[in-house]
Parts: C-alpha cells; sequence; structure tokens
C-alpha cells in the first residue's frame, strides 16, 4: 500500500496511457475524428496544448496530437495557429510560477538555483536561445519544468519567447511531416 501511495502519481499515468493504447488497438483515429468531428479535433488538440500540466496534461498534448493528426485531415497551417499560441501561454504560466515562486523555495534549492542563474549568465544569450529551441522542437518532454526552471533562474520571458515561439513550430512540422510520411516527399522537393 504505501508503494502505491508514493507512486500515485506515476502509476495514474501509466494507467491512463495503457488505457489510451488500449483503446486505439480497438479504435482507430479515424473512428475517433470521425466521432468527434475535425472541428472538434482541433478543440481539443488546442485545449490538451493549453492545459498543458506536469506529468500528465503534456503527455495528454503528445497522444491528442498524434493520434488526431494521424489521420491526416488537418490542415497544418490551421495547427500550427491552434498549437503554439496555447503552448506559449501555457509556458508562460508555468514560467511565471517560476519567476514568482522563487521565494517559497527552501534554502537548498534557493542557493542551488542562485548557482545556475549566476552559470547562465555567464554563457553567451545564444546558448540560452539555442537549448531553449533545440529542448521545445525536438525533446517530447514536457515543456513545463524547462519554464518553471527558467522562470525561478530569473531568466527574463521575452529573451526565449522567440525560441520557445520557433520551437513548437519545428516541433509541430517535425511530427506532422514523419508521422504522415511526408518527410520522403518534402526532402525530395529541396
Amino acid at each position: 500500500m504505501n508503494f502505491i501511495k508514493k507512486h500515485k502519481g506515476f502509476l495514474f499515468l501509466f494507467f491512463f496511457i495503457s488505457l489510451w493504447l488500449t483503446l486505439l488497438l480497438f479504435i482507430s483515429p479515424e473512428r475517433i475524428l470521425s466521432i468527434i468531428g475535425l472541428e472538434m479535433g482541433y478543440f481539443f488538440i488546442f485545449l490538451s496544448a493549453l492545459l498543458g500540466i506536469p506529468a500528465l496534461g503534456s503527455f495528454s498534448f503528445y497522444i491528442t496530437f498524434l493520434t488526431l493528426v494521424s489521420t491526416g485531415e488537418f490542415n497544418l497551417f490551421l495547427l500550427i495557429l491552434t498549437i503554439v499560441p496555447a503552448r506559449i501561454f501555457g509556458d508562460f504560466l508555468f514560467f511565471s510560477l517560476g519567476y514568482k515562486g522563487h521565494a517559497a523555495l527552501n534554502d537548498l534549492i534557493s542557493r542551488s538555483l542562485k548557482s545556475f542563474s549566476l552559470w547562465l549568465k555567464k554563457k553567451p544569450s545564444w546558448v540560452l536561445s539555442l537549448v531553449v529551441y533545440l529542448y521545445s522542437s525536438f525533446a517530447p518532454l514536457p515543456q513545463d519544468a524547462l519554464m518553471v526552471t527558467m522562470g525561478l533562474g530569473k531568466i527574463k520571458f521575452r529573451s526565449i519567447f522567440l525560441p520557445i515561439l520557433l520551437g513548437n513550430v519545428t516541433f509541430i512540422l517535425l511530427i506532422y511531416f514523419v508521422l504522415l510520411g511526408y518527410f520522403n516527399k518534402f526532402i525530395s522537393l529541396i
């Protein structure tokens, strides 16, 4: 029983992902899209991108995005217009949480963050931009942890806004083209 209490978040996430994958074994993404409709598909993608919370919400965004986009029915431009603002707004909320929550941390974490912040400020600004861009475009991990860390490090949001924006667009393009098999066609056009 102690194991369940200690790992309830992980177990819930594992159960949720297992249930979703089992559902996908019996119901195709096309069938799910025909049930909810294309417009509601955009709404579900927007909602899951907007409500990206650590451990569950961000993973549900990836699952929702991959499931619905795999049908091939979604317009790439509308996906970018739907997802990017929602993710940036969610990222800003977590950044603000980290920025304002700095005072509530214990002394050990505060010292670690201060040293991290000093280390980061010694680096050229392009290093931070590159790290944020690479993380937000290629890492299939929640951006919430990155945003809270940047906020706790007292980084200015405007200095990471463009890398987040470009990283989200790159992520959507990458998943869209790879998932739908357009990557080979796209490369042949170049």
